[in-house]
């Protein structure tokens, strides 16, 4: 995975959310809110603000606890799954991608109207009504800004943000010293209205415009980024969302108090002109020099929330390529600059397609803040479940009062997103439609890979399953005191330190005090050798004629994950004994050993992997070779074998597939061989000389269940070293 160095310091961090959060969102979106509710829209953006710095906490945990790159995708990976991390990806891309398309727009509208005020005679202003202006300038922001951070990445091109911070303060400066002017009856005046709005009104108010707080997330997107990340970011995500409200709240006030000319009131003007009020406001309470501000303000506003929100989207894609559940190409760096070109590319290029399909502010606005609202009650459910399952990490943030704030904050944004599901259908249902379009893409052409790669993960790094909750059993039914050690020790790699556990289990065949004594013995030496392990297992004996029915029987009623069993002997057709039952009708991931009695998995460091073309067993082998590298360091070798007479081009594309599958299941440890020959057993017998252990699939699927196939069958008969034999369960 390519790592860039970290580079941002608090003032970096804080400006990267300022610039997604403050102007875009109010100048784009505050007219609606004051258009529907008057005076009220003070509460919608103070409860905002409340939960938005509540959620920015539930960020702050996450981040400080995993510091790394794609915000709420990467946290879900690590607190979920694979598959639900992608789901959040996707949706997360999108988000960001709609909330950049409202911001091109929102900067399409404000350079209109300046430019629509700049020109003297009006007459000659006629060709600034052509309503294709504002996605056209969208269009060309989104070119330059993709420009500009393909070089300069996420610590360059902040000088919109501090424009706008500047004019919003000099206006709030302005509208304050009004007020006093306007005396104490018309301001309190202005204010009736302000508790007494529709609760349905204000609810859907608060749904519309919470995308107005939205852009502390983006830091998390590029915390990989960030020095000193458990100082740094719950001050740069808090942090930006206080200043935010800073800036917001005394606006809204000066522009509710002294916006409306005499007779007027602020509700009556943003019905009319709900884009642009708040420039309106600001021509009546500073006059012509406020109007200017606010247009020129507007333009900046929406310029940096929208770099912010390219640079996020961005983030979240190279994570997911990263991890396999976009495509891989995404992840490439720039090799001059370092910035994740190939990301930036494919979102500039999404964003640009969805701007030609929004027909205005509102619709991407109600599109977007109810996407987040999803994303956010999401991040407060994950901020909870990993409070509750991990311990305290060193120095990480905590917000107090557990659980009691993040059910809060994820019952707001719940709520917030169930109104904005009735308020704003259409939205709603593009968001389905792109979960389902994310879905099928997922099933068709992402989930191998990223399945692999998170197996091996998974494996690799027992903190993982761990903070997802998961437990694993590993069920290892012993009969042959020779072997019980081998297969102990496979079933402890199999299981991961911290959330696995291995279950011994012996069958009796018979209630005799020689059988009892066998059995004894049998589990006495394995229990021994798992104290040799550091891994203490649990262990069962029971009474049984037939010990396959017993061993499908354990692991039906101790919900055992996987089975490790041993190949003893192999008969002419298939292997004797319970083998072959157990192989067709367990519903687990099965392993098989085939080695000799002194034979330690722990001692194998070379290893090979023959691949069969397309294959069933990616996941498991991909787990078992991250649970071996966990072990020690470990050399694979993935090997293909083509016919004589293949082409070259079946040779190129042979090579290709196993550099996927080395990136995938053995990282920075794996090499691949693709090989001519026309005995394939004879070929893998050669190899095996010269290996401690091979690992292939060992089954065949068919109507009658699962077993051994005949190519498996003649491998295991003709090499010597140690043999580990995978099947999925089905």
């Amino acid at each position: 995975m390519s790592t860039p160095p970290r580079t941002l310091n608090t003032l970096d961090a804080t400006l990267i959310g300022l610039g997604a959060i403050v102007g875009g969102g109010i100048l784009a979106l505050g007219g609606h809110a004051l258009a529907r509710v008057g005076p009220a829209a003070l509460l919608v953006f103070a409860i905002n603000g409340v939960f938005a710095l509540l959620t920015a906490g539930a960020f702050a945990e996450l981040a400080t606890r995993f510091p790394v790159g794609g915000g709420a995708y990467a946290y879900a990976r690590r607190i979920v799954s694979v598959r639900a991390a992608f789901s959040v990806g996707w949706v997360l891309w999108f988000a960001y991608i709609v909330a950049g398309v409202l911001y091109a727009l929102g900067f399409g509208v404000f350079a209109v109207a300046l430019a629509n005020e700049l020109i003297v005679d009006q007459a000659q202003a006629g060709w600034l009504q052509d309503p294709r202006w504002p996605a056209a300038l969208g269009l060309t922001a989104i070119g330059v800004y993709t420009l500009q951070l393909r070089r300069k990445g996420a610590s360059g091109g902040q000088g919109a943000t501090w424009g706008k911070l500047l004019v919003f303060a000099v206006l709030i400066g302005a509208g304050l010293a009004r007020i006093p002017g306007l005396g104490v009856a018309q301001a309190v005046d202005s204010l009736k209205g302000t508790f007494s709005a529709p609760f349905g009104a204000l609810m859907g108010s608060m749904g519309l415009t919470f995308i107005a707080l939205q852009g502390f997330d983006a830091i998390a997107t590029v915390a990989d980024k960030v020095k000193d990340p458990e100082r740094t970011l719950p001050r740069a995500l808090l942090g930006s969302v206080a200043l935010a409200l800073a800036f917001y709240l005394p606006l809204l006030l000066v522009t509710v108090i002294g916006g409306a000319p005499a007779g007027s009131t602020i509700q009556d003007i943003a019905t009319s002109q709900p884009d642009t009020v708040l420039a309106a406001a600001a021509g009546n309470y500073a006059g012509e020099v406020g109007f200017w501000a606010v247009l020129v303000a507007g333009v900046l506003a929406m310029l940096s929330a929208l770099q912010a929100n390219l640079l996020a989207a961005s983030q979240v894609a190279r994570t997911m390529a990263d991890d396999r559940t976009l495509p891989r190409g995404l992840a490439a760096l720039h090799p001059r600059f370092g910035t994740a070109t190939s990301a930036l590319h494919a979102t500039a290029l999404a964003m640009a397609s969805v701007l030609l399909i929004v027909p205005d502010l509102q619709s991407a606005g109600a599109a977007a803040s109810l996407i987040f609202l999803l994303t956010f009650a999401a991040v407060n459910g994950m901020a909870w479940l990993a409070r509750r399952r991990l311990a305290p990490a060193t120095d990480a943030f905590l917000l107090p009062l557990f659980p009691a704030l993040h059910v809060v904050a994820g019952s707001a944004c719940a709520v917030l997103l169930l109104g904005q599901v009735l308020d704003a259908p259409d939205a709603a249902g593009v968001m389905v439609l792109w979960l389902g379009v994310g879905g099928l893409l997922y099933s068709a052409l992402f989930a191998g890979r990223a399945e692999a790669a998170d197996a091996f993960a998974e494996a690799h790094d027992p903190a993982l399953p761990q903070g997802r909750g998961r437990s694993s059993l590993v069920l290892v039914p012993v009969s042959n005191p020779d072997h019980a050690a081998s297969l102990v020790e496979l079933a402890t790699v199999v299981a991961p330190p911290g959330t696995g556990d291995v279950l011994l289990l012996t069958v009796v065949r018979e209630a005799s005090a020689d059988a009892i004594d066998r059995g004894q013995t049998v589990m006495r030496r394995a229990l021994l050798r798992s104290a040799d392990t550091g891994r203490m297992p649990q262990a069962l004996t029971v009474f049984g004629d037939s010990p396959s029915e017993q061993i499908l029987a354990v692991r039906r009623q101790h919900g055992c994950q996987s089975i490790v069993l041993g190949l003893r002997e192999l008969g002419s057709d298939r292997p004797e004994g319970p083998l072959d039952a157990v192989l067709q009708q367990a519903r687990t991931d099965v392993v098989v050993l085939r080695a000799a009695a002194e034979f330690r998995v722990s001692d194998a460091r070379n290893i090979l992997v023959p691949i069969g073309g397309r294959s069933t067993h990616d996941e498991l082998r991909a787990r078992l070779l991250g649970a071996l590298q966990r072990t020690g360091e470990r050399h694979v070798t993935f090997l293909r074998v083509l016919p004589p007479d293949a082409s070259a081009d079946d040779e190129r594309e042979a090579q290709r597939q196993l550099e996927y599958i080395a990136a995938d299941e053995a990282p920075g440890h794996a090499t691949v061989d693709v090989a001519r020959h026309a005995d394939f057993v004879g070929l893998i017998e050669e190899r095996a000389a010269h290996t401690d252990l091979l690992v292939l699939g060992m089954l065949r699927i068919g109507r009658r269940g699962r077993g051994f196939g005949g190519v498996a069958l003649e491998i295991a008969r003709r090499t010597e070293c140690g043999a580990v034999f995978i099947g999925r369960r089905t």
